[in-house]
């Protein structure tokens, strides 16, 4: 099974990333990385085409400045 992890260096060497495309990844709420909450510069999360059914409150709040979750 695919899991996505951030790891303090990746975040840091991500620090500017404006866009994420997870999208048809077989991501589901299990194995979903809350650690995207730790990137303040995205502008786009496409998680399309994944089993997510919800996305935490605190990561929608960290998220405030993207501007598109698809």
């Amino acid at each position: 099974m695919f899991e996505f992890k951030l790891n303090e260096k990746s975040i840091k060497a991500l620090s500017n990333l404006n866009k994420l495309d997870l999208s048809k990844n077989n991501l589901t709420d299990e194995n979903f990385c809350y650690d995207v909450k730790h990137l303040k510069s995205l502008k786009v999360l496409d998680l399309r085409g994944n089993k997510i059914t919800k996305i935490p409150e605190d990561v929608r709040d960290a998220l405030q400045g993207c501007e598109m979750l698809l």
